[in-house]
């Protein structure tokens, strides 16, 4: 779970905002990483 953490962090705000890298690629790479994050959360507290 930390991996996917430091992976959304690096890649949205640390590529995309302080590296200037502003490309598609990158934002959907983002995106993916975010939506495991939330995958892995689903699974570890499923709703009521």
């Amino acid at each position: 779970m930390f991996y996917w953490l430091n992976m959304g962090y690096e890649t949205i705000h640390l590529y995309m905002k302080y590296d200037g890298i502003p490309t598609k690629a990158l934002c959907d790479s983002g995106f993916e990483v975010a939506n495991k994050i939330i995958d892995r959360c689903e699974t570890m507290m499923p709703a009521a």
